[in-house]
């Protein structure tokens, strides 16, 4: 019978293998989570809620898409999202009504020049707002992506 010299290194091979995959994974997973509270905290079009004709749907499931190219700028609605998240996106169209464009969405950011004074609920009052100089637009196409809205029951 042959005695196995190599059964400290195979073990040894084995114990680097099995730590290497394990350190990879915690350190992906620990990426992803940071990756995750960053678009968390930093995604200004992030699922969540929208306001449009003063009711509230739901959102999920966001699908970043192209810029516009010019031919196709109207095949998408405009998001206005505040910055300082003080409230919920307020959005020009809604399912139901003619020109909604299906979820595709073209985000402007904007801001309240002083504190809000209310909460925004249709795109009208934010259009008067801003031509008061209460709400200020910031950036206009900061991002364009497609997710649906889903109608609240209590809304």
């Amino acid at each position: 019978m042959q005695e196995n010299t190599n059964s400290g290194a195979s073990t040894r091979r084995r114990f680097l293998r099995t730590t290497g995959v394990v350190a990879g994974a915690l350190t992906l997973g620990v990426s992803a989570a940071g990756t995750a509270a960053a678009d968390a905290s930093n995604n200004p079009a992030k699922p969540g809620r929208i306001y449009a004709d003063d009711r509230l749907f739901a959102t999920a499931d966001v699908t970043d898409l192209p810029k516009p190219n010019g031919r196709n700028d109207h095949s998408f609605d405009e998001l206005y999202v505040f910055v300082d998240g003080s409230q919920h996106a307020v959005t020009e169209a809604a399912p139901g009504e003619r020109d909604f464009n299906g979820g595709r969405w073209s985000v402007t950011t904007v801001e309240w020049k002083e504190s809000p004074t209310e909460t925004v609920t249709n795109d009208d009052r934010l259009h008067e707002l801003e031509a008061s100089g209460d709400i200020v637009v910031i950036a206009e196409g900061v991002r364009y992506f497609e997710c649906p809205m889903i109608p609240l029951n209590d809304s």
